[in-house]
């Protein structure tokens, strides 16, 4: 479950023969080479990014075409960081997620159908227990990532569900409604520091009441 989520923070014209993954699912512009981003807590939060202050660290990995291709994931628990890696395979209408833990031993797979523009269908499998996910993203017409819902079933029963949707303005997600384990979070987002390619640098993330801060992110892009 913490990975589901970490995936979604951490997880645009759109293009018929890119896969699901690719730049425009996240809006970001330009040809971006790799991003890097540091997710902090709000009482830890620096302007140094080489700080190990940040709660974890992201590196995405994309090609040419402007398609996710890797991402490398450093989280810190009890002062120690461990990582986690993701690896995307795209054709025209899948995409295989191949998920490999602080081992670099693969945990489990996930797939990817496109069944039109704006809907995919999701199949997971773990590896070693008998636990698959069923799910379904949802994009707009411009491949934007609107909402995705999960199911995990072990032995055909079902041991969780998982479901998020984003509220867009200008491209820019500024509120998600996450739910799962029949609890509801809500978080509302701010965006500054845009680059010359006019993406957010920073991003602010707020709790329910729009007050208080949970957490903030600080976000380096690099070009082709």
């Amino acid at each position: 479950m913490k990975l589901k989520i970490i995936i979604f923070f951490l997880l645009c014209t759109i293009v018929n023969a890119q896969s699901l993954y690719n730049k425009h699912l996240y809006g970001y512009k330009g040809k971006i080479k790799h991003l890097t981003s540091y997710l902090y807590e709000n009482e830890d939060f620096t302007k140094k990014t080489d700080s190990t202050s940040y709660k974890s660290k992201t590196i995405s990995l994309f090609n040419e075409q402007g398609e996710l291709i890797e991402t490398k994931r450093d989280i810190k628990s009890s002062n120690q960081f461990y990582t986690f890696k993701s690896k995307y395979i795209s054709n025209k209408d899948q995409v295989l997620q191949l998920r490999y833990d602080m081992e670099n031993k693969l945990t489990d797979s996930i797939s990817y159908t496109k069944i039109n523009n704006n809907f995919w269908k999701i199949y997971g499998k773990k590896v070693g227990p008998q636990i698959i996910t069923f799910g379904e993203q949802v994009l707009d017409d411009f491949g934007r990532d609107l909402s995705s819902k999960y199911t995990d079933y072990e032995n055909k029963k079902v041991i969780e569900t998982f479901s998020y949707e984003n509220i867009l303005e200008n491209n820019l997600i500024v509120k998600t409604v996450t739910r799962f384990d029949n609890k509801e979070i809500v978080e509302f987002y701010e965006y500054s520091n845009f680059d010359e390619n006019n993406n957010p640098k920073k991003i602010v993330i707020f709790g329910h009441d729009k007050k208080k801060i949970k957490k903030i992110i600080v976000r380096e892009f690099t070009y082709y």
